[in-house]
């Protein structure tokens, strides 16, 4: 009989130790599925109903559920700058010095410059010293500085060109009454000079004056 309860009493207690054991068992597979369903819970997004006083209101995000993200850091952009150059064309009047003057016969007023000769001259101009001498009504021998003369450009037959003065415009004047204060044929002013019928000269504007001959090179 003693060995009876004796066997009883630790049957009981294997089982109680056994129940325990269980119990505590189940306590951390509950725990650890909880745990990990937390973990892999996607996050939730409350939206409250809508309300006539308030309306729709903004959804709230719960901080435990939002995983951290980066925030962006915006760069700084270069704006290239352009920069636009502008010509201001340079205006030249049409019969100046040291400008072609003329249709049929290109011609330049040249003013003498220190140490230029004839020869330099005719060099600069594509033109022999002959036509130089050819086209101009006067030259002095040796040339002197600031002294005008008249030179062919780019041509060396002169033949049949009348020998040829430099005139400034002293005021804005008709060509046909600048060839009557010069005693000219107004036609030879408008054609040695390329002007036109009725044209208008502008203070400060030099003309080719022809005189009577013709140059002989």
């Amino acid at each position: 009989m003693l060995w009876g309860r004796i066997s009883k009493g630790r049957i009981l207690t294997q089982l109680l130790f056994l129940v325990v054991v269980v119990l505590l068992g189940w306590q951390v597979v509950s725990h650890g599925l909880l745990l990990l369903g937390i973990l892999g819970q996607s996050p939730r997004i409350t939206i409250p109903a809508f309300s006539k006083e308030t309306g729709f209101r903004t959804p709230s995000i719960s901080l435990l559920q939002v995983p951290d993200t980066p925030t962006p850091t915006l760069l700084g952009t270069v704006t290239p700058t352009f920069m636009i150059q502008t010509f201001a064309p340079t205006i030249v009047a049409p019969h100046a010095l040291e400008t072609p003057i003329g249709i049929e016969y290109k011609l330049v007023i040249h003013r003498v410059v220190a140490r230029e000769s004839l020869m330099s001259i005719a060099s600069q101009y594509w033109t022999t010293v002959d036509a130089i001498q050819a086209a101009n009504y006067y030259l002095p021998n040796p040339l002197q500085i600031d002294w005008l003369i008249i030179v062919p450009i780019n041509q060396t037959d002169v033949y049949g060109l009348p020998v040829l003065d430099a005139y400034e415009v002293k005021t804005d004047i008709a060509v046909r009454t600048l060839a009557q204060q010069l005693s000219i044929d107004p036609a030879l002013l408008e054609l040695y000079n390329g002007l036109g019928n009725n044209e208008f000269l502008s203070s400060g504007e030099w003309v080719l004056v022809p005189h009577l001959g013709t140059a002989t090179p």
